[in-house]
């Protein structure tokens, strides 16, 4: 339910995700392959994310 998408840009993104781990699931015979490429991008959007709210607080800007 997490993952649902509730407008068109949000279905794109969990679409093209979507493809992108089939297809890497598929060329490489292995599940945890896109397993852990999705645990690679869920870490680097964490990180951006986290970035983005430690320099908002400390330039004082509001995202």
């Amino acid at each position: 339910l997490l993952h649902q998408p509730s407008n068109l840009p949000s279905l794109l993104i969990y679409g093209g995700m979507s493809i992108v781990l089939s297809w890497t699931a598929y060329k490489t015979q292995r599940l945890e392959m896109s397993i852990l490429l999705h645990m690679i991008v869920n870490g680097v959007v964490f990180c951006l994310l986290a970035l983005v709210v430690i320099l908002s607080r400390t330039l004082g800007i509001s995202v």
